[in-house]
């Protein structure tokens, strides 16, 4: 997952369209409008050993 901070939908297509990985088709995406009002928001996510943490 990636987060991205911008001033709409068309900016974030805008720079997913220039991602190496999303140009070669290695990639697909799907584009998600989050809303954070306040405060901050930390994850953590360990595929190997298999740990997740949302604080």
């Amino acid at each position: 997952m990636t987060m991205v901070r911008c001033e709409g939908f068309e900016k974030v297509k805008s720079l997913i369209a220039q991602d190496p990985f999303v140009v070669c088709g290695v990639v697909a995406y799907e584009i998600q409008r989050w809303q954070i009002n306040e405060g901050r928001a930390n994850a953590l996510v360990g595929i190997s050993d298999r740990i997740h943490f949302l604080n």
